[in-house]
C-alpha cells in the first residue's frame, strides 16, 4: 500500500485538502503481509515439541508519509489537523482499492517536516482489527429459496439476517436458514405476523421489532457462519430474508 498515492479517510478524500502519500526512501517499497501476530505455546518437561495454545493476531498498524501539495500553510494545516485529529476509528480506504476498508485513527504524535515552503507530514495509524474489510454487501430474498452465497474474502463472515414474517410463525411451519455445505440450520420457532427479526451473527443477538419483545427462547441460535467460496443457503418459511455482511481479508 506504499505505492498507493490517495486515499480517503472519515468520508473524505485526500486530493480534496492537497494531501497525497509519498515515499521518503529509495528502493523497494516495504508492507506488510498481514497484521503481527503472536504464537503461545508451553515448553513441557521432557519432550523435544512444545504444546501449542493459541494465536494472538494484533491490530493492523502503518505509517504514512503525507506530502502537501500547497506548501505548508498555518490555515491548510488547520483543516488537515480538524480532519485527523479524531476521537474515535472511522473508515480508511486507498483510492485505488475502494473494495478494502479499515477503521483507524492517528496513534502517538504525528511530525511536519518542512523547509518554510514545502514539505509533508509523517504520521501513524492504529486500527481496530486485524482485518481489512469490503464495504456492506446486500441479499434481498422476498420468499423462501436457496440460492449460492459467495464470499470472495480470506475468512469466514457472519452476517446479519433481517427475517420480516409474512404471516404467524409457529413451531409447526419455523423459519430456517440452512447453510448446505456445513449442514448449520438457523431456526425461529415463533414470530408475529408483520414482525421483524434481526440476527446479528457476528455479535449474536436478536432484536425483534415488537415491544418487549424477546426472541432467544425461540431460536436456536446457531448464529450463521459462511465459509470462504460458495456455500448453497436454504431460506425455509414464510418469510422474507435479508442478508448484510462485509467480507474479510487478510
Amino acid at each position: 500500500m506504499k505505492h498507493f498515492l490517495g486515499f480517503t479517510y472519515d468520508g473524505i478524500p485526500s486530493m480534496h485538502y492537497g494531501v497525497v502519500q509519498v515515499s521518503t526512501g529509495g528502493g523497494l517499497f516495504e508492507d506488510s503481509l498481514i497484521a503481527s501476530r503472536t504464537v503461545e505455546s508451553e515448553s513441557v518437561k521432557n519432550r523435544d515439541f512444545s504444546l501449542f495454545k493459541s494465536i494472538t493476531r494484533e491490530n493492523i498498524n502503518f505509517n504514512m508519509s503525507l506530502y502537501l501539495e500547497h506548501g505548508v500553510d498555518e490555515r491548510q494545516l488547520d483543516i488537515i489537523r480538524n480532519w485527523l485529529d479524531v476521537d474515535y476509528y472511522k473508515p480508511f480506504y486507498f483510492d485505488e482499492r475502494p473494495d478494502r476498508v479499515i477503521y483507524a485513527m492517528i496513534d502517538g504524535e504525528p511530525s511536519l517536516k518542512h523547509d518554510g515552503y514545502q514539505g509533508y507530514i509523517e504520521v501513524s495509524f492504529v486500527t481496530n482489527s486485524p482485518y481489512w474489510w469490503s464495504p456492506i454487501q446486500a441479499l434481498d430474498f422476498k420468499s423462501a429459496t436457496t440460492f449460492s452465497f459467495q464470499n470472495t474474502g480470506t475468512r469466514s463472515l457472519f452476517p446479519l439476517i433481517e427475517i420480516t414474517a409474512k404471516g404467524n410463525i409457529s413451531s409447526g411451519s419455523p423459519v430456517k436458514v440452512i447453510n448446505v455445505r456445513t449442514g448449520q440450520t438457523l431456526e425461529v420457532k415463533q414470530m408475529a405476523s408483520g414482525e421483524v427479526l434481526i440476527i446479528d451473527c457476528l455479535n449474536k443477538y436478536l432484536e425483534s421489532s415488537l415491544p418487549e419483545t424477546y426472541r432467544y427462547d425461540v431460536c436456536n441460535e446457531e448464529y450463521l457462519e459462511v465459509e470462504t467460496g460458495v456455500s448453497p443457503i436454504q431460506l425455509v418459511g414464510n418469510a422474507s430474508f435479508k442478508f448484510r455482511y462485509r467480507e474479510k481479508y487478510r
